[in-house]
């Protein structure tokens, strides 16, 4: 019943995406949103009018339908607020409520980096995204983008050549394939890592879909890498989300004379970060490039690099995870530290090769 609410609280019109997500936080479930619909005591206008709009709208018997068709479609619905849902999604202003998907999430800590460019890149463009994408996915990255035919297709290609997960964020229903050319390659990432959408099933790749959908690219990965961008290319929509969203914009510069460099060149000189290799991209979140991480260590290799850690640096390492990182300030509110003995927890574990400190000052673990 939860979900079926939450997909019909997704199918309300009237009801922005914020305004969704402001219910949820505010009533902390879907299901609860639907319960308070039809109640008159709450005090706040706003609140108010979004669940009279609710009260209105909300089709339970139409939504439970929707979930006896995914499940018929061999697919699954994960809603905004269940532990399934991705945190950095979560963490977005304008989260889908819900998301449908076949597959299985990727199960690493490690970044997650979203790699867009054009459909017709130049054969520049073309080879540098092949390269890139699989030294990445060979370290552990793993690559997200959008299932289109040039740049995302290569991606999504060479991490699977890689025998690496890849994350594709479709623009129509699950039930769907657009580009129809990509149908094959859909089901093989639907079986080594995950095709997501936020769009119901028989629901058409229709043009708005894209905008919409690249907002969840960003959202899903820690950083954005553009290939190639000409002067209005939809993957500087992508990049202005995940500006919005404080991910790391990555980008690869390009000839000047080529009208697919215009937009990657310009935002190299607004302040994204040049990519020549896939080292600029692992540098800067802390990586060691050429390190080849697992995802996965063995409770033994565990146990051996946290011998001898004090019982401060252990919870540290612990609660730092892989890849995401956090800065000194973050460590020491989330463990209730002052920030000076979290300094000198992180130079214990700094010294011992188990974590790593970034550029922007955000300390990453050190997978091994």
């Amino acid at each position: 019943m939860s979900v079926a609410a939450a997909v019909a609280l997704a199918k309300v019109r009237g009801v922005s995406y914020v305004g969704q997500k402001f219910l949820i936080d505010r009533f902390g479930s879907a299901l609860k949103v639907t319960e308070a619909s039809g109640a008159r005591s709450e005090n706040d206008p706003t609140t108010r009018q979004l669940l009279s709009i609710v009260a209105k709208e909300a089709d339970l018997k139409q939504a439970e339908n929707v979930v006896r068709r995914t499940e018929m479609l061999g697919a699954w619905i994960c809603a905004y607020g269940s532990t399934e849902y991705p945190k950095l999604l979560a963490e977005i202003s304008d989260p889908p409520l819900v998301l449908f998907g076949k597959g299985e999430w990727p199960k690493t800590d490690l970044p997650w980096l979203a790699v867009v460019g054009p459909r017709n890149p130049s054969r520049y463009g073309a080879r540098i995204a092949q390269l890139l994408a699989s030294d990445l996915a060979r370290e552990g990255i793993v690559i997200v983008s959008g299932l289109a035919r040039g740049v995302d297709a290569i991606a999504h290609e060479s991490a699977l050549k890689e025998k690496r997960p890849t994350v594709a964020v479709i623009g129509c229903g699950i039930d769907q394939v657009y580009p129809p050319e990509h149908a094959h390659l859909q089901e093989r990432i639907a079986k080594s890592g995950t095709v997501v959408t936020e769009f119901f099933p028989g629901e058409s790749p229709l043009k708005d879909h894209f905008p919409r959908r690249n907002r969840i690219l960003s959202g899903l990965s820690r950083g954005v890498l553009v290939i190639e961008a000409g002067e209005t290319s939809g993957a500087l929509i992508t990049v202005r989300h995940a500006l919005d969203q404080s991910r790391d914009v990555f980008a690869v510069p390009g000839q000047i004379d080529s009208p697919l460099s215009i937009g990657s060149n310009r935002i190299i000189s607004e302040g994204a970060k040049l990519v020549a290799t896939s080292d600029d991209v692992l540098e800067e979140w802390g990586l060691a490039p050429g390190k080849l991480y697992r995802t996965n260590s063995s409770p033994e290799a565990q146990k051996e690099e946290t011998d001898g850690l004090s019982e401060d640096a252990k919870a540290v390492l612990h609660a730092l995870g892989l890849g995401m990182g956090a800065s000194v300030d973050e460590l020491a509110r989330k463990e209730q530290r002052p920030v000076e003995n979290m300094l000198r927890t992180l130079m214990e574990l700094e010294i011992r090769g188990l974590v790593i400190r970034a550029s922007d000052a955000r300390y990453s673990r050190a997978a091994g």
